[in-house]
């Protein structure tokens, strides 16, 4: 079903493409990075990929609301390929965990289980202050969990900092600031949900949260 709903989202912005006066470089270029994302395998090469996409949306000779129309395609589509990746990466893991014993396994089981519990970013600090006080226990000694144990969490933070800063942006949409205001609150929101560290999404909104 994720990837029914990933392949439309890319017809949708495929289609947009199309149907709106980029130039052909502009055009070629927005579906490669499309592809890019569509291909990605690990994080780092969805967010690059990601990155690519917006600088190929804001670049553009189209106006500004076809950006921002395409623009929130593309962060649909990032939001979906998250999700996939990180269930795939999340059901691997614990297929992994019947091949170890003792305070290993049952280290791997807890934090794979708090990460997906996590409601908000604080919660999911936690669970990355526990994945770094297990590296040098027992499951510090499989260094390949250690790293898909990462990998997760930052998928993980990915998905709450989007959800969050959607939370937010519709609440500045309903409030009473100046158009600057908000532009300016909404740009932060961006840098905050782009940020590539669980703690530094962390403390981001909940200034974010003061402000607004």
């Amino acid at each position: 079903k994720i990837s029914i709903i990933s392949q439309r989202t890319r017809s949708n912005i495929l289609s947009s493409l199309k149907n709106n006066p980029f130039n052909i470089e502009q055009r070629m270029n927005l579906a490669d990075q499309i592809n890019k994302m569509q291909d990605s395998g690990t994080r780092q090469e969805l967010n690059k990929n990601t990155r690519g996409a917006r600088e190929a949306i804001n670049n553009s000779s189209v106006n500004k609301a076809v950006k921002s129309q395409i623009g929130a395609l593309v962060e649909r589509m990032k939001e979906i390929k998250t999700l996939k990746l990180y269930r795939e990466q999340l059901d691997d893991l614990n297929k992994k965990a019947g091949s170890l014993e003792g305070k290993a396994k049952e280290e791997l089981k807890n934090i794979s289980s708090a990460i997906d519990k996590a409601e908000n970013l604080p919660e999911l600090s936690e669970a990355k202050g526990s994945l770094e006080s297990a590296k040098a226990s027992a499951l510090g000694e499989h260094k390949d969990l250690i790293k898909q144990l990462e990998e997760i969490l930052g998928f993980k933070s990915d998905m709450l900092a989007s959800r969050q800063g959607s939370q937010i942006k519709e609440k500045l949409g309903d409030s009473t600031l100046s158009q600057q205001t908000i532009k300016e609150l909404s740009e932060m929101v961006d840098e905050v949900c782009a940020a590539q560290d669980p703690g530094d999404l962390s403390q981001g909104a909940s200034q974010l949260q003061e402000k607004t």
